[in-house]
């Protein structure tokens, strides 16, 4: 039995470990790790690295990669960066939190790296510059700097990395389809924002909101991050291919002409984007995502007020982003506006809404392989101006308003959860402050909702609540909206560089 201790050094590190390794003393090894990592630094860890590859020791690996990633800058100024084996090479390089101003100073110092012994590196060199992301360079830097080194252009791994870089920049719409670990920016800062996107004012005379503002989950704090290109209110929003995308909805506060157009939001930049728009003028409806297309689900093409439409219709339209184009798909069963929509297994789901003067308790399933719509079990009581989120394997229908049988618009506070397996549905929750025409966005296994329309008091609200689907509890932000609004849009956004575009 082994009762003396082992004295960890600098000086007797390596021969401790080789002997512990070799031996199955795995707590020896742990101690060395421990040691190593306590003495890991700037100055020496690219050392540190090094015998982290050697000895297979994974926690001091990361630290390494994580301190060499860090100051970049530096590292990659001394000589023994240009000595770093091509698996080293990569990890460092593949790494999001690799702090440099530009990734052509990645690219720059990858062919330093590379000339240091170009001979036997070459032969990696797509391996390594696979991990550089090319296409965040501008077109420009892409030709003058990168496919101007010839003895790269002749290897074909290389010219396919160049070309994917290059046609990443030719058609903007198709970026959505396009996005790959090599189109997100390294950063530090990478947070998930939640954003109220347009809305209207209390009062008619008063503009459309065209501002875009972010709630700091952290701070507690609304921060002003964008403005829309056009101010719009009961639009449709959706994060598709990480970009934010808003389309529809009423430019004027007092107007009965909804929009067609489409923007796209670009959160690496703050850029937007206006693509192809869509064929019907939309107000009150729902964006859903599935298979890399963009759908466009119920509608009325002209508004007066909250309670009437001259013309609902059932129309559905799909964008393509690779050819920047709407085209009609199979419509919904009936006409409906104010429709629930999310996606879940493949499947779109359309629920409740109104049309024709009625308002529906429907739920459909729309199958994009057969181009039908299919019914599925309704929901307990008929709603319009809900949301429909879906959330770890189920869909939650939350808020909205439905009419009783003496003609009375109520709140409905109820969450009710649909379980494909059982098409069932289940009241599982109330709302703390039942709401209609509010903006809705779930973040990890939490809903939030914002604004809105209270029925049942008449008024307008600014609060911001949140419901947690794990404990099933509603908790209320501590700031509310900085001013009240109805028929606004509420998105999560991953930022790049802490939202200050």
């Amino acid at each position: 039995m082994y009762t003396e201790k082992v004295r960890v050094s600098e000086n007797v590190v390596e021969q401790t470990l080789h002997a512990a390794s070799r031996l199955g003393f795995y707590l020896i090894q742990e101690a060395c790790e421990e040691f190593l990592m306590e003495n890991t630094n700037l100055k020496n860890c690219l050392k540190m690295l090094e015998r982290a590859y050697k000895f297979s020791l994974s926690k001091l690996t990361e630290k390494s990669l994580e301190i060499a990633a860090k100051y970049f800058k530096v590292i990659s100024k001394r000589s023994r960066f240009k000595e770093l084996p091509v698996e080293q090479m990569i990890s460092l390089l593949q790494r999001d939190d690799l702090n440099v101003d530009s990734e052509l100073d990645v690219f720059k110092r990858f062919i330093q790296w590379l000339e240091h012994r170009k001979a036997e590196r070459l032969q990696h060199a797509a391996d390594i510059m696979a991990t550089i992301r090319l296409p965040l360079l501008s077109p420009s830097a892409i030709v003058d700097s990168v496919e101007s080194i010839s003895y790269l252009m002749d290897i074909p791994e290389c010219q396919t990395l160049v070309k994917e870089a290059l046609h990443y920049h030719c058609i903007p719409s198709r970026q959505t389809v396009l996005q790959s670990s090599r189109t997100v920016p390294r950063n530090q800062l990478v947070s998930d924002l939640m954003v109220v996107l347009g809305g209207a004012p209390r009062y008619k005379c008063d503009s459309v909101n065209d501002d875009v503002i972010a709630y700091n989950l952290a701070t507690n704090s609304w921060k002003s991050v964008a403005t829309l290109p056009e101010p719009r209110h009961h639009h449709a929003s959706v994060i598709f291919g990480g970009f934010l995308y808003i389309a529809g909805g009423e430019r004027y506060n007092n107007s009965m002409a909804p929009l067609n157009t489409v923007f796209r939001f670009d959160p690496r930049s703050g850029a937007w984007l206006k693509v192809a728009s869509m064929k019907h003028n939309r107000q009150s409806f729902n964006l859903a995502v599935l298979n890399n297309m963009m759908y466009a689900v119920g509608k009325y093409s002209v508004f007066c007020g909250r309670l009437d439409a001259v013309e609902s219709l059932s129309s559905v339209e799909c964008y393509n982003p690779i050819s920047n184009s709407w085209h009609e798909v199979a419509h919904l069963s009936t006409p409906k506006r104010c429709v629930a929509v999310s996606t879940l297994n493949g499947r779109i789901y359309a629920v409740g809404g109104s049309g024709n003067k009625m308002i529906s308790s429907r739920v459909e399933s729309y199958n994009p392989f057969e181009d039908k719509w299919e019914i599925k079990q309704p929901i307990s009581t008929p709603r319009f101006f809900a949301h429909l989120v879906s959330i770890s394997g189920s869909l939650l229908l939350v808020g909205g308003a439905t009419v009783s049988q003496d003609g009375t618009i109520t709140c409905m506070d109820s969450i009710e959860r649909y379980t494909p397996s059982s098409d069932c549905w289940t009241v599982i929750s109330h709302m703390r402050t039942p709401r209609a025409e509010f903006g809705c966005t779930s973040v990890g296994s939490k809903i939030y909702v914002a604004g809105g329309y209270n029925w049942d008091t008449m008024e307008r609200l600014r609060s911001v609540e949140c419901f947690d689907f794990d404990s099933h509890i509603w908790t209320e932000m501590k700031e509310a909206l900085p001013v009240e609004l109805t028929g606004l849009s509420l998105a999560c956004i991953k930022t790049f560089n802490g939202g200050g575009y």
